[in-house]
C-alpha cells in the first residue's frame, strides 16, 4: 500500500526510488511491526488510510469509477477502527478540493477562450461527479458506526474527552508541550510504554530519521515551486503530505496523557515513511549526479 500510494505522490513519468524505499522503511519499522503483532485495532488506521488515499488519488487522476468506489469503501471502513481515523476527512479534503479547483479553472478557461478550442479539450473529467460518488460510497460504508454514534453520542466523545488537553487548566500550554514531546519521538526519545515501544527508543532509527529530515526539507521546498527534480513532487502532493502529517499527529497532540504516545500517533506512519523515502531517494540521486559529474570531469 505504501509503495502504491507513493507511486501516486511522486511523478510516474520518471522512475523514483522513493516509493520502494518508503515501503522498505515501513516493512522494517519496529513502530509498525510491534502494533501489527499485538493486534490492536489502531493498526487498521494506516492500512485503511493508505489504500483509501491510493484509490482516491488514482480515481481522481484516471476518472475511474471502480477506483473511486474502492476509495470510498476503504475510507468508510476506516471510521469503524481507531478514533484517530476521525481526522482523515481533513486529509482527503485536499485532493478533493484540488480536483474541483482544477476542474473549475479548466471550465473557466474554456468559457473565456477567444480562440477556437480543440474538440479534445472538451472531454474534461467531471470532478464534481467523482467527488459526489466518492462521498456517497464513504457515507454508505460509514453509516453503521455513524448511526450508532447518533443513538449513543456519549460513546463518540467519551474516551477523547477523558484525555483531552481541553480538560486541563491551560489547554494552550498543554498543546505546545504535547507537540514538542510528539516531535521528539521521531529522533531521540520515543514512547516509554513497553507495550508500545522498546526502552524509550525513538520511533525512527537514526538512519531513517536523517532521511526524514531531508524529506521534510524537500517537501517544504516543493510547496513553493511547481516541480523539483528528480522526483517531481507537485505542490498539491506536497500540500497533501504536510496536511496528512499535521492532522494525523493531532490524536496525540490534543491529549495530555502519556506523551509521547506511539499508539495515538499511529496514523502518521504513512506520511512519515513517504517523506523519509523521498529524503533517501533525493539523497541517492544527488550522490549519483555528483559521481556522474566527477566521471565526466575526469
Amino acid at each position: 500500500g505504501i509503495y502504491l500510494v507513493g507511486r501516486e505522490f511522486f511523478s510516474r513519468k520518471k522512475r523514483s526510488w522513493a516509493p520502494l524505499l518508503a515501503a522498505f522503511f515501513t516493512a522494517t519499522s519496529f513502530w509498525h511491526l510491534n502494533f501489527s503483532r499485538i493486534g490492536f485495532r489502531a493498526i487498521s488506521v494506516p492500512f485503511f488510510a493508505t489504500f483509501g488515499l491510493y484509490f482516491l488519488l488514482r480515481g481522481l487522476r484516471k476518472n475511474n469509477i471502480l477506483d473511486l468506489t474502492l476509495a470510498g469503501v476503504f475510507i468508510g471502513l476506516g471510521f469503524h477502527t481507531y478514533i484517530a481515523f476521525r481526522f482523515m476527512p481533513f486529509v482527503i479534503a485536499i485532493p478533493l478540493g484540488v480536483a474541483l479547483w482544477r476542474w473549475w479553472q479548466h471550465r473557466r478557461t474554456l468559457a473565456t477562450a477567444s480562440v477556437p478550442i480543440p474538440a479534445s479539450w472538451h472531454t474534461v473529467a467531471c470532478a464534481p461527479c467523482a467527488v459526489i460518488l466518492f462521498l456517497f460510497i464513504t457515507f454508505i460504508t460509514a453509516l453503521p458506526i455513524g448511526w450508532y454514534f447518533l443513538q449513543h453520542p456519549e460513546s463518540f466523545v467519551g474516551r477523547g474527552a477523558q484525555v483531552s488537553i481541553f480538560e486541563t487548566p491551560s489547554p494552550a500550554w498543554e498543546f505546545i508541550k504535547s507537540n514538542a514531546l510528539t516531535a521528539q519521538m521521531f529522533f531521540w526519545r520515543g514512547d516509554c510504554n513497553w507495550r508500545h515501544n522498546f526502552a524509550c527508543k525513538p520511533q525512527l532509527n537514526s538512519i531513517v530519521a536523517i532521511f526524514f529530515l531531508i524529506g521534510i526539507a524537500y517537501t517544504l521546498r516543493s510547496l513553493f515551486k511547481k516541480y523539483i527534480r528528480p522526483h517531481h513532487l507537485s505542490r498539491a502532493h506536497a500540500m497533501l503530505l504536510v496536511t496528512c502529517f499535521g492532522f494525523m499527529t493531532l490524536p496525540a497532540t490534543l491529549t495530555a496523557e502519556g506523551l509521547p504516545h506511539a499508539l495515538r500517533a499511529i496514523g502518521v506512519i504513512p506520511p512519515v515513511m513517504l517523506i523519509a523515502g523521498l529524503g533517501a531517494a533525493s539523497l541517492l540521486s544527488s550522490i549519483q549526479s555528483w559521481l556522474q559529474q566527477r566521471s565526466i570531469r575526469y
